[in-house]
């Protein structure tokens, strides 16, 4: 996991893209990917037009619409251009695909969830925990939401031990109770 990765930047004829590897592009990514992101990459390394298309405008920190890419690589030999937007795509997917190995020696019992419930579950610790405006959350890579969180000093385990389930209702002491959690102020 690498903080403040730098930005990826490609251009295509005119036109610049500066992609980020944010939550929202990370979303937008496992949704490209059918959940499967071999087949992305798979797609991506092949030199797919539609999939290196999808995955600029997915990541693009400025509104791009695939019109954009498609405009600016008219005229452009589409070889070169395809490889350059390739490399950007591989460099982009390790910042939003990254998981965290266990130490040497110790067992881990969590299970592998998927990509989507993942993104879904840093997205609550972002909003609902760490108190981030949606805006900001959408931006920040997950890397940086995972390592804000550790600095918050707690895990999702003990965050959210003792919540009150869907179904319970939350009544004074049950509000009260969350406050002394440090949860709500």
């Amino acid at each position: 996991m690498r903080l403040a990765d730098d930005d990826i930047c490609v251009q295509i004829g005119p036109e610049h893209f500066t992609l980020r590897p944010s939550l929202r592009a990370a979303v937008r990514l496992e949704r490209l990917a059918e959940g499967d992101f071999s087949a992305l990459y798979q797609r991506i390394t092949t030199g797919h037009l539609g999939t290196l298309v999808g995955v600029i405008v997915a990541a693009s920190i400025h509104l791009t619409r695939s019109e954009t890419v498609h405009a600016a690589l008219r005229g452009q030999p589409l070889n070169h251009q395809l490889s350059k937007l390739a490399l950007a795509a591989m460099a982009l997917l390790p910042g939003i695909t990254f998981s965290k190995p266990a130490p040497a020696g110790e067992q881990t019992e969590a299970k592998p969830i998927p990509f989507a419930q993942y993104y879904q579950r840093l997205y609550r610790i972002g909003t609902g925990i760490m108190r981030w405006s949606p805006a900001t959350v959408w931006a920040s890579t997950p890397a940086e939401i995972i390592e804000a969180f550790n600095g918050y000093g707690g895990t999702l385990e003990e965050e959210l031990a003792g919540a009150p389930a869907v179904a319970d209702t939350l009544d004074r002491n049950g509000l009260n109770k969350l406050r002394g959690k440090g949860r709500m102020r």
